[in-house]
């Protein structure tokens, strides 16, 4: 997709690996695009994310990553606002004649300008999703222990089609595409096991995979776009701790493939909004924000 002169494609990983650890100094607002880029540099995402970088800018922090299906993540410092916006109006990023369109995690002083410039490109429908934004640092120092009859494993194959059929956003991802996904960043799951009699402490650096045809009772994966989501426990097994298990399980495993762990929760979802907000480790850094906008097709005519 062409977005504008100002912009370059950038494919190479060394350069993608340097991108992200200039702009790690940008926390907590960098989280999503810090993990993005070191999940592109690695070669590990099978989904299709290209991006891009300023062209006569070589320090810049203005990042872009566009899908083949128009999803769009932005990251530039504050006081990086006007190029950003100078180049995405001299653009195309926006008038793509696709039916809709999303620009994810943008931080609160991106949110009016770009919501403007979308409002002046398109003559569609224009919604906002509002997002807490939590981070987690580990202390170290706690241990993570799976009740009796139970055991964390990485998500397998039914996991990952169990997770997908149980999602609210992302029912319609391809399941193979998110198999070979998981199989290389965090996604974890409590599994069944009878065979272990007592509570047992869960040792981060040897945890397997769950086999194929087993089904998790609660679980959580690494968006292909960089925070952790898609938490979920099956409803009879719910109050038993299980969705703080496997979220502090896949946040430690984030650590420790380099990632920066965070979680983004919807505004209208109190339920887990608490479950981060009484985890240790766990702290709300920032708002994030979703511009979901849909052509009228009809105008376009």
């Amino acid at each position: 997709m062409r977005i504008g002169n100002i912009f370059r494609k950038v494919v190479n990983s060394k350069e993608l690996f340097t991108l992200a650890e200039r702009i790690r100094n940008d926390l907590p607002y960098s989280a999503t695009m810090y993990n993005a880029l070191l999940m592109k540099a690695r070669n590990v995402n099978p989904f299709q994310y290209d991006f891009y970088a300023v062209k006569n800018c070589p320090e810049s922090h203005i990042i872009i990553w566009i899908t083949e299906d128009i999803n769009i993540g932005i990251h530039c410092r504050e006081e990086e606002t006007p190029v950003l916006l100078n180049a995405i109006k001299q653009g195309s990023l926006l008038t793509y004649g696709k039916k809709v369109a999303r620009i994810f995690h943008l931080p609160d002083y991106l949110i009016f300008p770009l919501y403007d410039i979308v409002r002046a490109k398109c003559s569609g429908r224009i919604l906002r999703g509002r997002h807490d934004t939590f981070i987690y640092q580990d202390d170290g120092y706690s241990q993570l222990r799976c009740p009796p009859g139970m055991q964390i494993r990485r998500l397998g194959a039914a996991g990952v089609r169990h997770l997908i059929q149980n999602s609210t956003y992302n029912k319609s991802d391809n399941v193979e595409l998110m198999q070979s996904f998981t199989s290389k960043v965090p996604a974890v799951g409590v599994y069944l096991d009878p065979s272990i009699p007592e509570e047992t402490t869960v040792d981060i650096s040897n945890i397997q995979f769950a086999q194929l045809y087993e089904i998790p009772i609660a679980w959580i994966t690494t968006y292909h776009y960089g925070s952790l989501g898609m938490l979920m426990t099956d409803e009879k097994y719910r109050r038993l701790g299980l969705a703080t298990l496997v979220s502090e399980a896949a946040a430690k495993l984030q650590i420790a493939d380099g990632y920066v762990p965070h979680v983004h929760v919807d505004f209208d979802n109190p339920t887990s909004a608490a479950l981060f907000e009484k985890q240790p480790g766990w702290k709300k850094s920032h708002t994030a924000t979703w511009l979901v906008y849909f052509e009228d097709q009809e105008n376009q005519r």
